[in-house]
């Protein structure tokens, strides 16, 4: 009897063996390969967008009140409503908010408009006057060649405005998505990058916040962005919109676009001024999903600011790491469905591993603001899952198992 069942324990100890050495070559080179194709930008991005803006929209941090140094000062279509036109944004208009900004004694004022044309020469001229003589602290908005539609005159008209201004400019664009396989979806999840025009190669929200002190760059450029404070009785930033009012002149009083009743408010915070318009400069974020709202660029500025004033940034899993992650995940796969897929259900395996990878990715999100490779940890967990469902059948069919 001894004799018989020795040769029957040498076989299933070789065939483990073999199983566990298939194993983790099979978990290596799915590791490996996963790894290259994302640094060659060669992987779909939608399990990783899907998964970041569920996350940021469900767990981002939320103050427990508005925050006390960002204020938004917003032209809208009811601030305009007696105006001749819209578009550019009346200069006059805009004077007097900077007026009225630098009496109320804000501590730097950042303007997300666009200056590349001209519009009335006595109401440019007031504006660039009145930003030049302010007391307060004052940063341009700029766009660069990233901007295709834009001519080298309207670029020249810019240099020459903010040359008028006296005032450093920073470029108001955000980060966009340029992958490979990928169509954009056109949600805001990074910040811009550098511009090349060394004038303005900040950011806007960056160049506000060094008005008051230096600031550390961003460890990456994925935007921390900020929920509503928890009680539900304010937005994050204190949020004014310019009421509706007559023209006037560059010489008229700040009184009607910046009230008496808002400037201790704006006293000793940064200011943001941009618009909020029904129809351009609204963008898809993290925070639009469910009801898909759209967040005027002006505030977004304002997250990105709040986020270099607090010194936050959210992680990415250096390579290494997502290397060991890769092939310790896939290897999970590979003897999780050695030994538990049954009864042809390797869908309660393949689902156990998603889920289990949702988890995980939530709490280091929510304790440690990383942010998980969710695309290639995911192939990693079915391909792991799918080398040990078929591993017997491909080592029978290489001779190398009975």
């Amino acid at each position: 009897m001894t004799s018989l069942s020795e040769p029957s324990d040498a076989n299933a100890h070789g065939a483990k063996k073999t199983g566990l050495v298939a194993g983790l070559i099979w978990s290596a080179v799915v590791a490996l390969a996963l790894l290259a194709l994302s640094m060659s930008d060669r992987l779909p991005e939608g399990p990783e967008e899907w998964t970041l803006d569920w996350r940021t929209a469900l767990f981002s941090d939320a103050p427990a009140e508005q925050r006390k140094d960002i204020a938004v000062v917003l032209v809208t279509d009811d601030s305009l409503a007696e105006y001749p036109y819209r578009s550019p944004v009346d200069r006059a208009l805009l004077a007097r908010v900077i007026k009225g900004l630098d009496e109320a004694g804000a501590k730097a004022i950042g303007l997300d408009f666009i200056f590349d044309r001209p519009t009335e020469p006595a109401k440019d001229d007031a504006l660039a006057s009145a930003i030049k003589n302010a007391r307060t602290p004052i940063v341009f908005g700029a766009i660069d060649q990233r901007d295709k539609g834009v001519r080298e005159k309207n670029f020249a008209f810019q240099d020459e405005f903010f040359r008028k201004g006296g005032r450093p400019a920073a470029h108001i664009f955000f980060g966009t998505d340029n992958k490979t396989l990928t169509i954009s979806d056109n949600v805001i999840r990074r910040v811009g990058e550098a511009s090349l025009e060394p004038a303005f190669e900040k950011g806007l929200a960056e160049a506000l916040a060094s008005t008051e002190k230096p600031r550390a760059p961003l460890e990456t450029p994925l935007i921390d962005w900020l929920l509503p404070p928890a009680d539900g009785s304010s937005d994050t930033f204190l949020r004014l919109q310019i009421r509706t009012h007559a023209p006037g002149s560059p010489d008229a009083s700040s009184v009607d676009v910046i009230p008496p009743e808002w400037r201790p408010a704006l006293k000793g915070k940064f200011v943001l001024v941009g618009g909020e318009f029904g129809d351009r400069d609204r963008h898809l974020t993290p925070l639009s999903v469910g009801g898909k709202a759209r967040m005027p660029g002006v505030i977004i500025h304002a997250q990105i600011l709040a986020q270099i004033l607090d010194g936050r940034s959210l992680i990415l899993a250096p390579r290494l790491w997502e290397a060991f992650a890769l092939f310790a995940i896939a290897a999970a796969g590979f003897y999780a469905a050695r030994r538990w897929v049954w009864m042809q259900r390797e869908w309660i395996v393949y689902g156990a591993g998603l889920a289990f990878l949702i988890v995980v990715g939530v709490i280091l999100f929510t304790q440690f603001k990383l942010v998980l490779p969710s695309t290639t940890l995911l192939l990693a967990w079915f391909a792991g899952v799918t080398g040990g469902y078929y591993c017997d059948r491909a080592l029978k069919l290489a001779g190398l198992a009975r």
